[in-house]
């Protein structure tokens, strides 16, 4: 037997999360929504939890494809990476230049500033990480608070 036999487009179980077979059930609609609104209500740290396996990725996925307009999201993926690689990569999404003698505090700095003044712009930058409980304390103390 294969997928197609039971009607299905592919094969029902993935090795990777897959944000197309995201299921509203369950109320992990409710969840994507409520999370939404947050956003668009200010909210400046939302965190979701839950057992591996629960859909905490697919979920990230998702929201990742279905934020406002007036949002764009930032996404770190692997935050085991290096500091100064998220870093890096949160500077280039803003399009904020590096100065040639920039530290990692000067970079903090510029990142903050920019998101503080991103508010009352559009689009709205949103940091969005998967498994964040994995990040470094020098990326924590990086987040805009």
């Amino acid at each position: 037997m294969n997928h197609q036999d039971f009607g299905l487009e592919r094969p029902p179980f993935a090795d990777t999360p897959d944000s197309d077979s995201f299921f509203h059930a369950a109320k992990r609609g409710v969840l994507l929504d409520a999370i939404v609104d947050g956003l668009l209500r200010d909210a400046r740290f939302i965190k979701v939890s839950g057992e591996p396996g629960a859909g905490k990725t697919v979920l990230y996925r998702r929201l990742q494809q279905h934020l406002p307009e007036e949002m764009e999201g930032i996404c770190i993926d692997d935050p085991k990476s290096d500091p100064e690689q998220i870093i890096t990569a949160v500077r280039a999404a803003l399009r904020i230049s590096k100065p040639d003698d920039a530290d990692r505090d000067t970079l903090i700095r510029e990142i903050r500033k920019h998101m503080a003044r991103a508010d009352a712009q559009a689009p709205q930058p949103v940091v969005l990480v998967d498994d964040a409980h994995e990040l470094s304390v020098p990326i924590l103390q990086a987040i805009p608070q």
